[in-house]
């Protein structure tokens, strides 16, 4: 983890994943769909507007995202990662 802050701390270093969590009420943040590990941000973000464009948000006026990059553990039911990004 070290070395990925110290090279790639704005993004994703070569061996991270990008997971994308997109929540459809930015007003509620317990809701949530999580979709699968991706390669990088702008896979993430494609995956987070496909989803806001299936329920009738393609601006994501409603709706609001993260792109969790490198998974460190899970606290409770929530992932922890080395840094989340849009």
């Amino acid at each position: 983890m070290d070395v990925a802050n110290w090279f790639w701390s704005d993004g994703p270093a070569p061996w991270e994943t990008v997971d994308p969590i997109y929540y459809p009420n930015k007003n509620d943040l317990t809701v949530y769909e999580a979709g699968g590990s991706m390669e990088s941000l702008g896979d993430c973000r494609a995956w987070v507007y496909a989803e806001a464009i299936k329920r009738g948000d393609p601006m994501l006026e409603r709706g609001d995202y993260e792109c969790g990059v490198g998974y460190l553990r899970s606290f409770g039911s929530l992932g922890v990662y080395r840094m989340t990004l849009r």
